[in-house]
């Protein structure tokens, strides 16, 4: 049987059965008793037993069921929205506090611009040590490079905070 993706479909797996004629050349597949075979400009690219074809597309609504991946994409875009209101909120308050407050002042600035510069450099921290592409590493050696990594972040905001409380002191004084 000759099978193409359906269009409206984001499931690689939701398939129509079509006749020889009105398959998609560009990508289509067939299915037999022994498997599924992809093809492209009508070279097979990819065969998959049918066992585990049938195993990869019961795994795969299993876990599009999952609440998480089920509600992605609107959570995503919510999220997006929400963000882009809250950086428009943050850009016009900011533009209005730079107009009136501290910067003016000589005593304030130094320190201010001390801050930002803190704020700055802990903002470039890294929490997670991810390794390169087509590096091969495992479990626990991930494990323990993420529990290194969380101590030098720690460390690092640890001093910052330090550095931070230095600059007010400055200031009060």
């Amino acid at each position: 049987m000759y099978l193409n993706a359906k269009p409206d479909s984001d499931n690689p797996y939701d398939l129509d059965i079509v006749k020889y004629k009105l398959r998609n050349v560009v990508r289509y597949f067939t299915i037999s008793g022994k498997g599924v075979t992809m093809y492209k400009q009508d070279k097979a690219i990819e065969f998959i037993p049918l066992s585990e074809w049938l195993i990869e597309r019961d795994l795969y609504v299993h876990i599009k069921n999952i609440l998480f991946f089920k509600f992605f994409k609107k959570w995503k875009l919510l999220n997006v929205w929400r963000k882009g209101v809250q950086t428009v909120k943050r850009n016009k308050i900011t533009e209005n506090l730079s107009e009136r407050l501290f910067y003016l002042d000589p005593i304030y600035r130094r320190n201010i611009l001390k801050h930002k510069k803190f704020m700055w450099d802990m903002s470039k921290l890294r929490l997670m040590d991810i390794p390169k592409q087509g590096d091969a590493i495992d479990i626990r050696e991930f494990a323990n490079r993420q529990k290194k990594k969380r101590q030098e972040v720690y460390n690092a905001i640890d001093g910052f905070s330090v550095e931070c409380r230095k600059n007010f002191n400055e200031i009060i004084q």
